[in-house]
């Protein structure tokens, strides 16, 4: 992928873009062996290790988290420089053309609503960041982040502009954060126009997520990341042993698989675990209730495609790790998918002593992924699978199927 930006010095966001995408995979698979050299018990990384997830060169970031910068006159719409003066980058080769047309029409919104772009060093200024999502068919989510809600009106007023300009918007909002810190979002969303959850297909299941869900940004990849999963499910499942023959059998032929979604988010790996099998029964957990709620949309919608689904898959909104321990009977199978920090001693030895027979661990951090490995004894690391969810870059996603020894 050729970047004038990067040819120009401008952005070096995409570090190793002129590394082939062959060579940048094997340089992390090799990292990435020697992390977890102590779980892979002696054996080769190729007798271990499945071929990659790759992804698609350009075009297959399906959210913009663009920094404003530049004047309310002239703002720009990219990242800020050394100096915190923006650099624009509203026609960046990683996103669709869909996501540029509004990129290219919400300047001048910013313009004709007189928004003061937030000025890093002074902290002043209202507008932070811009945030524009693809979902189904085009259709866009667009999330203004401003340190107060003083320019909500002239914002408002402002918006049939820019629903003119860009017709594909379906959900627009505007979220307060007032607090000078690296973090992008604030607490507070406001919903200024459309639906309030995006439609975004991964994989085999629609998820619905809302303005502070999380979704991940590469929709191609995570589709084949979730399916990956619901394979590895299925076959467990297959494996799983049947209920004992007596005079209920018919009505119940199989035991059920029963498996904990820990870290859940807005449903992506639930949902893709009750299409994996009949036996499945799914439960899943997470701290934020907006993404329990998206899941249990999502959850019904997938269950109005598929039936056989329907009384398969519980959502619940509370601490994972305090949700896990207060379970009676240990799951069968767990997923989980922490933040970059991983899981943690503590976790990682709960999960050691828990009894479940099967791990399937989904990282965004390779570090994090091999302490609690070493946290794990008592497991055997039975596939590792990279996802190449960041092109251009030295991060992946890695997928990890464990099981007890």
């Amino acid at each position: 992928m050729f970047c004038a930006h990067f040819a120009a010095d401008r952005c070096r966001t995409c570090s190793l873009i002129e590394v082939p995408a062959n060579q940048r995979l094997t340089r992390i698979e090799r990292e990435l062996a020697a992390n977890i050299e102590h779980a892979l018990g002696g054996r080769s990384p190729e007798e271990v290790f499945e071929a990659p997830i790759t992804s698609p060169d350009s075009g297959f970031r399906n959210t913009a988290k663009m920094a404003v910068g530049g004047t309310t006159s002239e703002p720009t719409l990219g990242i800020l420089d050394e100096d915190f003066a923006g650099i624009d980058l509203s026609d960046c080769p990683l996103y669709s053309p869909v996501i540029h047309r509004a990129l290219e029409a919400i300047p001048a919104v910013i313009k004709a609503a007189q928004i003061p772009p937030y000025r890093v060093r002074a902290r002043k200024g209202e507008l932070k960041y811009v945030i524009v999502t693809e979902g189904d068919a085009g259709q866009l989510a667009i999330r203004f982040v401003l340190r107060t809600d003083s320019a909500l009106p002239r914002l408002k007023e402002k918006l049939p502009r820019l629903l003119e300009a860009v017709p594909d918007i379906a959900v627009i909002s505007a979220n307060i954060h007032p607090e000078h810190t690296a973090i992008i979002e604030g607490p507070t969303e406001i919903h200024l126009y459309g639906e309030h959850s995006l439609p975004v297909t991964q994989g085999d299941v629609t998820l619905l997520p809302g303005p502070q869900s999380f979704l991940q940004t590469n929709s191609a990849v995570a589709g084949e990341l979730y399916r990956t999963v619901r394979q590895w499910i299925a076959d467990t499942a297959a494996a799983h042993p049947t209920a004992a023959a007596g005079p209920n059998s018919s009505a119940h032929p199989t035991a059920p698989l029963t498996v904990w979604d820990l870290y859940c988010g807005v449903g992506g790996f639930a949902l893709h675990a009750a299409l994996a099998s009949p036996k499945v029964r799914v439960r899943a957990a997470e701290l934020n209730p907006e993404a329990v709620q998206r899941a249990r949309e999502a959850a019904r919608r997938l269950v109005s495609e598929h039936p056989e689904v329907e009384g398969r898959i519980e959502f619940t909104a509370e601490d994972a790790f305090t949700w896990a321990r207060e379970q009676s009977e240990p799951a069968d199978l767990l997923i989980i998918n922490p933040p970059r920090r991983g899981l943690g001693q503590p976790m990682s030895e709960w999960i050691e002593n828990s009894g479940i027979a099967t791990v399937i661990y989904s990282s965004c951090n390779p570090r994090t992924l091999a302490a609690d490995l070493e946290n794990m004894p008592g497991y055997r690391t039975e596939t590792v699978r990279i996802v190449d969810m960041f092109p251009h870059s030295p991060h992946a996603e890695v997928l990890t199927r464990l099981t007890r020894l």
